[in-house]
């Protein structure tokens, strides 16, 4: 697992997007050395393995197994660099986290700068103190979602309100019980 830089932004926030387009280009320098290098060596060990071919084979026989592990490990930079180009896991609106300018900035594998929201509306729960559901209830004419991202703010409407709801939670395994 690795991190890297975030040299550039693909898409614009609030853009449509489908699965697997690239968001986000991240660079990793030493991750690029390191496969240059592996590349390198494993150039070496094959030619080395030919050149030994005839005249010592027990030596060409360890230059090929140098050579295959080489090839292992670059398949598994490969792998790492591949994984530097942040994708879209689903078709939806990009959410960029845009409070933040992030370019040049060094993000660990994980961590989140942006969400794809799906096409179909998205289900936001809203905690309303019981003085004030009345007011929820009675003269709610329209309701907007603002995004912490800046994107543009959806349109919502109030599907469901549970009274007397209470903030303890229902079992000690997910906090503080009941």
């Amino acid at each position: 697992q690795v991190g890297g830089f975030v040299d550039a932004f693909l898409v614009r926030d609030g853009e449509q997007v489908e699965a697997g387009a690239a968001l986000v280009r991240l660079s990793n320098e030493p991750l690029a050395v390191a496969q240059a290098k592996a590349q390198a060596e494993l150039r070496e060990a094959e030619v080395q393995r030919a050149q030994l071919r005839d005249t010592d084979p027990s030596a060409a026989a360890r230059a090929g197994d140098r050579a295959r592990q080489l090839e292992t490990e670059l398949l598994a930079l490969q792998y790492q660099r591949d994984a530097l180009s942040v994708r879209a896991a689903s078709r939806g609106r990009v959410a960029f986290d845009t409070h933040r300018d992030l370019v040049g900035m060094y993000l660990p594998q994980g961590h989140l700068i942006a969400q794809v929201l799906p096409d179909a509306a998205p289900l936001v729960r809203a905690v309303v103190d019981n003085s004030d559901i009345a007011l929820v209830r009675e003269r709610t004419v329209e309701a907007h979602v603002a995004l912490a991202s800046g994107s543009p703010d959806l349109s919502a409407q109030l599907r469901a309100a549970v009274p007397q709801a209470t903030t303890a939670l229902p079992s000690a395994g997910l906090g503080r019980a009941a």
